[in-house]
């Protein structure tokens, strides 16, 4: 019998799955990958009347598996650390959550919505991630009021969910959970599906003397979209910004950092082909993807691959490339370069010869506002994109010194590096060696954007890498 692959790629033991710590392209693929799994459960008779569905996270993935169980009749526990569901977009307007923009360029990157409308249970619209929490509430709210009657029962519990003993009742075939309020005895459940996500972000510097900058998190709110990212200088010069990493978040945060926009609207105001088969080198740039997430996918878990990264991303800097000789040859260069935001300079810190995992989209306009700023600074080029260093090597950024211009008591030269580390004046060197380093200069705002923690919570999925549908399999 063949094996069913939503099933597969998320066991992790006995009626257990876990829609955590694999790689997804966005949120979007969290709900697809969450009613996807809750269905294939229903349908194989694991999840039904009286064995009910227990599921650990309140976010847009736990919140997509409880309603698709509860759309088919089965009860469902939810248990969720925070105050609140859904709590890491709330209250998060800097970031723009889009289901289809991230698809670039497939036909429906611009649809702006998940799927035709009713087809999954956890409608997705795009908005600012707060706007979209605040939807996913107001439905997750109509469902526990009654307002919308679902055959099945949701119920929300509050805590933390590592505390909880798992087991396996032999007699019943099921799972059981306890302690809990009301679980005496422990509650048995048909199946378990851990959505808690990441357990952290790693977005801290160690410092000199002591201590660590922490950057902004990224599921927070922050001022890089402000034309001067929150940050009144004394002396009245140019804001400058360092982003470290070389992943989505490091690219959008750059781009938001220079320009204030990224995805759609920033390729839009770039004034790119609305149709991608007008961009010049795209395909053999697609086909260079395609050539990389295969090897990816295929690729020991945790071993890097330098060389894929930077055929992958060789083949984006030529279509970048065709696209700013476009540029130079109708005279669009001013035009586009006043979309850059006056009196900010941002470096881009890669610890790679090239940006690693990341969505084309984001890949392309980055390598394009490097270039853009570049020109309008006319520095002196650190490489040819003039905004970019990369050391060649996996380094790490050293605070060699600050000079806090802002803190108390106002004749202060040096500070403690902490979490209100934010438009600091800080000296930044980059070690490429024993006892070498490389010299970047000084930064009013920093922000690392080093990757995730995970910590799966009953155990690492057997795939690292899954690539889902864009929409329901027909």
């Amino acid at each position: 019998m063949a094996v069913d692959p939503i099933l597969a790629y998320h066991a992790v033991g006995f009626h257990r799955y876990e829609l955590s710590c694999l790689r997804t392209r966005n949120v979007r693929d969290q709900i697809l990958r969450g009613e996807l799994l809750v269905e294939r459960l229903a349908d194989r008779g694991d999840i039904a009347l009286g064995r009910d569905l227990l599921v650990v996270g309140g976010g847009a993935a736990g919140l997509a598996c409880a309603l698709a169980a509860c759309s088919r009749g089965i009860d469902v526990v939810v248990i969720e650390i925070e105050k609140s569901m859904l709590s890491k977009q709330y209250g998060v307007r800097s970031r723009w959550l889009d289901p289809c923009e991230f698809d670039w360029p497939q036909p429906h990157w611009r649809d702006r919505r998940m799927g035709s409308p009713g087809a999954f249970t956890l409608d997705f619209a795009a908005g600012s991630a707060h706007e979209v929490a605040v939807a996913w509430r107001a439905t997750l709210a109509d469902v526990t009021t009654g307002t919308v009657a679902l055959p099945g029962m949701l119920s929300i519990y509050r805590g933390d969910a590592r505390k909880i003993r798992f087991r396996k009742l032999h007699n019943s075939g099921r799972i059981g959970a306890s302690p809990w309020p009301g679980w005496p005895d422990g509650r048995p459940f048909g199946v378990l599906i851990s959505c808690i996500g990441f357990e952290g972000e790693k977005t801290a510097i160690r410092s000199i003397p002591k201590g660590a900058l922490h950057g902004p998190l990224f599921w927070a709110m922050d001022d890089l979209d402000l034309p001067d990212l929150g940050v009144a200088r004394e002396d009245g010069g140019d804001v400058r910004a360092l982003v470290s990493g070389g992943g989505d978040g490091a690219q959008q945060d750059f781009l938001r950092i220079l320009t204030g926009k990224f995805g759609l609207e920033l390729y839009d105001a770039l004034d790119l082909p609305r149709f991608a088969r007008e961009i010049p080198r795209l395909a053999d740039a697609l086909l260079a993807e395609d050539v990389a997430l295969r090897a990816l996918s295929a690729s020991v878990p945790g071993v890097a691959l330098p060389h894929v990264h930077q055929r992958w991303h060789r083949a984006f800097e030529r279509v970048a490339g065709s696209i700013w000789r476009s540029w130079r040859r109708t005279g669009a260069l001013p035009t586009l370069t006043a979309l850059l935001k006056p009196g900010v300079q941002a470096t881009w810190l890669i610890g790679d010869n090239s940006p690693g995992y990341c969505y084309g989209l984001n890949r392309l306009l980055a390598t394009l506002v490097a270039r853009l700023h570049g020109h309008a600074q006319n520095r002196p080029h650190i490489d040819s994109a003039s905004s970019v260093v990369r050391p060649g090597v996996k380094a790490p950024v050293i605070i060699t010194g600050a000079r806090a211009h802002s803190v108390t008591p106002s004749d202060s030269t040096s500070h403690v590096c902490g979490s209100g580390c934010y438009g600091h004046e800080h000296e930044v060197e980059v070690s490429v060696g024993p006892g070498v380093t490389f010299p970047l200069g000084l930064f009013d705002v920093i922000v690392p954007r080093h990757g995730i923690i995970q910590a799966p919570l009953v155990g690492s999925p057997p795939v690292h890498e899954q690539r889902v549908a864009f929409d329901r399999p027909a």
